[in-house]
């Protein structure tokens, strides 16, 4: 057994797992902290932006890159339409996967990079909300993008080592790819087939893998790959919760003792408890409103948020301040609050359990229905006919460089009444609005994040008793001297980390191995009776 690890970002993960014969590939995440590196991506004109400093080095053999930076708070961004990092597709024969298969929909953004690779051939197993929102998310970022016209090209600062290294914090340039399309993302999906948990799933008659319900958000799932010939076991842990959520809960004992776990996925907020930055949030919100400003919430327009919501509103009840307007702005926000109401096999049993009385299994129905919560597909249609302030407003996109966000961040940045409220753990806020500053608005971090702490997994992995742990090296090296909660700790069982592009090969004792006869042997073969129902036939041909 091989293990590769295609990605540097354990919450974009993608490995590739390689088991007798079949090669398997265990998400395909993508990772957006490129983004953070340009300059914020406006429909119009900007100008803040355009008073910018255009950055022109002094150095003769740096004259290549003047004007493809700006310059703000110190800081150098890049003036170009946005790229993201894509996992290390070239390291590997993408002819050779056999499958893919997606834990959750935050976990499948690259997949249009992938299916584009000359040679693709696999199919994509994933369930059913990890689908359709995963689709959705895909089509929000790509709308994003279509929607800003931006013909600069800033490629020639990559060539440059000493700027490359000094001025980007970014890693990988040969995998940065600019953002995907729309025909590229329906491409990319129909090479998915949709599974349900439990479900098994024969790859060549080697290996059979079944999708296990994660706890994490709706449709997210780890996976159990097993191979037929023996008992062998890898379980693939990726973005887990053993709290209570609006998703089914975790599958714990489906995972114990396997020959080899694979962790992906932790909490990057593991020193935030969710339900004290739930309460935290409501207060940043209650304070701002009562001063006359308004809120702005940069986030996706699922998962969270569907939590968050439910909780504003009972919190803005209890605070006298049920008039203030809550608005969700997102290309994809009808589909996602819809998709939410209908999924009802998919959420946890308590939710389940609402719509069989009937009742709706989330609030913001009822909130859109009182015109409590009010979304829109994008700041042109209807919203200036509704818009108030001081108000509540979730829109994408979090890092604060795509979407409408940056509009709002532009129009309220300079007032210091409002607030803007980062509730997405992946993406530090502080290089979020690096690009804002002068910022006089007030920042507040709340980061909710329900996967699994450190401290959990570690109670985890007392339980599920694994042969060897595997994770990113980015887990099971120490984030400091002193803060040994930041990683993965060695227990009873060997922990390997691997970094962006290693492998770790695992030996498999092989009682049985699959093997395929070509069509002119079989066509020599005369089987003989062996027994009642039995036939049996003596072969002699090389194997290969």
């Amino acid at each position: 057994m091989n293990i590769t690890n295609l990605s540097d970002n354990p919450n974009a993960p993608c490995f590739i797992a390689t088991i007798g014969n079949t090669c398997v590939m265990l998400d395909c995440g993508l990772d957006m902290q490129p983004l953070l590196n340009y300059l914020p991506q406006t429909l119009v004109s900007n100008q803040r932006v355009n008073k910018l400093k255009v950055y022109n080095p002094g150095s003769p053999e740096l004259q290549p890159i003047s004007g493809e930076f700006r310059e703000s708070n110190n800081r150098l961004f890049i003036d170009a339409p946005p790229e993201v990092c894509t996992p290390e597709f070239y390291i590997i024969d993408v002819s050779d996967v056999d499958a893919v298969l997606i834990s959750n929909y935050h976990h499948m953004m690259a997949l249009p990079y992938l299916t584009k690779l000359p040679g693709f051939r696999a199919r994509v197993y994933g369930t059913e909300p990890t689908l359709q929102f995963g689709q959705l998310l895909m089509e929000e970022l790509a709308t994003f993008s279509h929607r800003v016209y931006n013909s600069k090209r800033a490629d020639n600062w990559k060539s440059i080592p000493s700027v490359s290294n000094s001025f980007v914090k970014g890693k990988y340039l040969a995998s940065w790819r600019r953002l995907y399309t729309l025909s590229d993302i329906e491409e990319a999906v129909s090479h998915v087939e949709v599974v349900s948990y439990d479900q098994h799933i024969d790859l060549h008659g080697g290996l059979t893998v079944v999708p296990r319900r994660s706890g994490y958000a709706l449709g997210s799932a780890n996976w159990t790959l097993e191979v037929t010939t023996r008992s062998c076991k890898l379980v693939y842990l990726s973005s887990s919760s053993v709290l209570t959520t609006h998703a089914q809960p975790l599958d714990q004992p489906s995972l114990l003792e396997a020959d080899l776990l694979l962790v992906a996925g932790l909490s990057a907020a593991p020193n935030h408890a969710p339900d004290a930055m739930m309460s935290a949030f409501c207060n940043s919100v209650s304070v701002t409103l009562n001063s006359g400003g308004s809120v702005l919430v940069p986030c996706y327009p699922t998962g969270t948020v569907y939590d968050l919501l439910e909780r504003l509103w009972s919190y803005l009840d209890t605070q006298r301040l049920s008039q203030t307007p809550i608005y969700l702005v997102s290309p994809v926000s009808d589909s996602c609050l819809a998709y939410s109401d209908i999924y009802a096999e998919w959420l946890a049993p308590t939710r389940q359990a609402k719509v069989y009385q009937p009742e709706v299994p989330f609030l913001h129905s009822l909130m859109n229905k009182g015109n409590r919560l009010k979304h829109f597909a994008n700041l042109h249609e209807g919203f200036s006919q509704c818009f108030r302030t001081p108000c509540v407003l979730l829109c994408s996109h979090p890092s604060l460089r795509l979407g409408d966000s940056v509009h709002f961040l532009n129009l309220w940045g300079s007032d210091p009444s409002n607030t803007v409220v980062f509730i997405e753990p992946d993406f530090p806020y502080i290089e979020a609005v690096g690009a804002y500053q002068p910022l006089f608005m007030r920042a507040s971090f709340t980061p909710i994040d329900v996967r699994l702490t450190f401290n959990q997994l570690s109670g985890l992995l007392e339980d599920l008793r694994p042969g060897r742990v595997v994770a990113s090296d980015t887990y099971t090296r120490p984030g400091s001297a002193t803060r040994s909660d930041l990683q993965i700790r060695p227990g009873r069982f060997p922990l390997t980390g691997l970094a962006r592009g290693q492998s770790v090969s695992v030996p498999i004792q092989w009682d049985f191995e699959c093997g395929f006869m070509s069509r002119e042997l079989c066509e020599s073969v005369t089987p003989v009776q062996v027994g009642p129902g039995g036939g049996g036939a003596a072969l002699v041909a090389p194997l290969t």
